[in-house]
């Protein structure tokens, strides 16, 4: 699914509006970041489609590139809603490894629109996770089993 024209410019402005406000990227930051949604126990995955250039058919997070000028926050906002069309609240940092910075958020299930790069989404417990894994999926699952553990 694209997102609708009306759909991108609130994602711009959105965007726009947390750089005005000082959350940019520095030089020395990593090139990537994403989302971990956590429910009950289960994390969302979405299935990269067989098209993504990168680790096609995994099981991944909602993530992506930084673009020049975002923040790791940001950039992880932005995917989540390119990818997935919702909005996250209450994001933690829970890892910041490899050029790629993780966030968590805890949340109710909720029903992921996806766009063109996914072809499904799974809520998944810990102990039982889809595969193939993303390769950063699969190092990060560590440090979500531990945050979800603490909190």
């Amino acid at each position: 699914m694209k997102l609708s024209p009306s759909k991108r410019d609130q994602a711009a402005k959105l965007v726009a509006a947390w750089k005005r406000i000082g959350m940019v990227m520095d030089k020395s930051e990593p090139v990537a970041a994403g989302i971990c949604y956590v429910s009950k126990g289960k994390v969302l995955l979405i299935k990269r489609g067989m098209a993504t250039k990168d680790y096609p058919g995994h099981w991944s997070f909602p993530a992506g590139h930084i673009e020049a000028g975002e923040s790791p926050y940001v950039a992880a906002c932005r995917e989540s809603y390119e990818e997935i069309a919702h909005f996250p609240e209450n994001l933690r940092e829970v890892s910041n490894s490899n050029g790629f910075v993780l966030f968590a958020c805890r949340c109710d299930e909720f029903q992921p629109i996806l766009n063109d790069e996914s072809t499904g989404h799974i809520w998944a417990s810990l102990d039982s996770l889809p595969v193939p894994l993303h390769p950063g999926v699969a190092e990060q699952i560590g440090a979500i089993a531990m945050d979800s553990a603490q909190n």
